[in-house]
């Protein structure tokens, strides 16, 4: 499915000049911010399926000081498109395997997840409303469904609901 939206997190000590030149080249930048991430975000990002060791190493340098959070918009394609642009910036840029100086998502909904997570579900609420809501009719259905499904006891009064599986 097509989507706008994506995010990229510059990691602590990367050289933001030149990731942001080739981030301008292709997307909009709509949201900033710099955020100190914690372990537990660092473990959303990296699940253990990573392996243990990896994201131990990866979440000691992801918290070791401030990174960059950026949401981008770009063609219907935006994701793919910033897969291109990580993996020329890692080529270009990075160190070693570690650091790599630049996460983006690999999927759409993965990208949903990164913004809602490094920039707050409330930026994505309000971006998603500006950049995708207007270029897809079905959107506001979808995002209900998704809602009801989701939290389902939440006009009802009946407290806080739980993801039901949908027959």
């Amino acid at each position: 499915m097509p989507q706008r939206i994506t995010v990229a997190l510059l990691k602590p000590g990367a050289p933001e000049a030149e990731i942001w030149a080739h981030l301008r080249r292709r997307f909009r930048i709509v949201h900033q911010a710099e955020r100190s991430l914690t372990t537990a975000d660092c473990n959303r990002l990296y699940p253990d399926a990573y392996g243990t060791d990896f994201v131990a190493t990866t979440s000691a340098y992801l918290t070791s000081g401030p990174s960059q959070v950026l949401v981008l918009v770009g063609g219907d394609d935006a994701v793919v498109t910033g897969l291109d642009v990580k993996r020329a910036v890692r080529k270009e840029l990075a160190t070693d395997r570690m650091r790599n100086h630049l996460h983006m998502p690999d999927t759409p909904a993965e990208a949903l997840a990164d913004v809602a997570l490094l920039a707050g579900t409330d930026t994505l609420q309000t971006l998603y409303d500006r950049w995708e809501t207007p270029h897809d009719r079905h959107a506001r259905t979808r995002l209900a469904a998704y809602r009801a499904r989701l939290d389902p006891d939440r006009h009802s009064g009946r407290g806080p609901g739980v993801a039901l599986p949908h027959r």
